[in-house]
């Protein structure tokens, strides 16, 4: 019976060796005991990976949120009139914020 593809380990093909303080090791050994993964190196890959995909995720995020903003100014800056959905949204807002301040009195 054929594996799927999905269901394929990638090949270990590559190899990182860095060197730590016996201090690091000594956390990271501790870190991996309690996780209960199979050892240390799998731990250590587990959370870089993890890692890895927070920061680029973020990276993302922030890329995603320039982009959104290019098109806000962009939109600032164009002579066009707001829709009249926009309108009526700014005033029920604006007689919002006059009811609050007017409790707040």
């Amino acid at each position: 019976m054929s594996k799927s593809k999905e269901f394929l380990k990638p090949e270990k093909s590559e190899r990182i060796d860095f060197r730590v303080s016996s201090e690091d090791k000594e956390l990271f050994q501790k870190a991996q005991a309690i996780s209960g993964l199979g050892s240390l190196t799998s731990f250590i890959i587990n959370a870089v990976r993890e890692k890895a995909t927070e920061v680029i995720k973020e990276r993302e995020i922030i890329l995603l949120n320039e982009q959104d903003s290019k098109i806000f100014f962009k939109a600032l800056m164009e002579d066009s009139e707001p829709e009249e959905e926009l309108k009526q949204g700014f005033r029920r807002y604006l007689a919002k914020l006059k009811n609050i301040e007017s409790n707040t009195l």
